[in-house]
C-alpha cells in the first residue's frame, strides 16, 4: 500500500525542521504548493537518495514534531495563565 502525504502543519515550520535535519536541502528542494505533494516527494527522493515511503515518513515526523511543540507551548501558556489568575492556589498545589 502506498503511503500518502498530507501537509497539516505550517509548511514554513516543517521546512525549517527539515533544513536542520538535512542541511543539504535548500529552498528550491523544499518548494511546496498545495496539491503538488508528489512533486515535493520526488524532489526529496532524488536529493536525499531515499525511497518514497522514507521521504513521506521524514516529512510526517517533522510535522509531528511541530504539532508536539505547538501543544507544549499551549500547555505552558495555559499553566502560566492559571498561575497568574490564581497564584495562591497554584502555590498550595505545588507544595503537595
Amino acid at each position: 500500500m502506498a503511503t500518502t502525504l498530507k501537509i497539516k502543519e505550517n509548511w514554513s515550520d516543517i521546512k525549517k525542521n527539515l533544513k536542520k535535519e538535512y542541511p543539504e536541502l535548500n529552498d528550491k528542494d523544499l518548494t511546496y504548493k498545495e496539491g503538488k505533494e508528489n512533486d515535493l516527494v520526488v524532489r526529496l527522493q532524488e536529493k536525499l537518495e531515499k525511497k518514497r515511503d522514507q521521504v513521506i515518513d521524514i516529512i510526517n515526523k517533522a510535522q509531528k514534531e511541530i504539532s508536539k511543540s505547538e501543544h507544549q507551548k499551549e500547555t505552558t501558556a495555559k499553566a502560566k495563565e492559571r498561575k497568574e489568575k490564581h497564584p495562591a492556589e497554584m502555590e498550595w498545589q505545588e507544595e503537595e
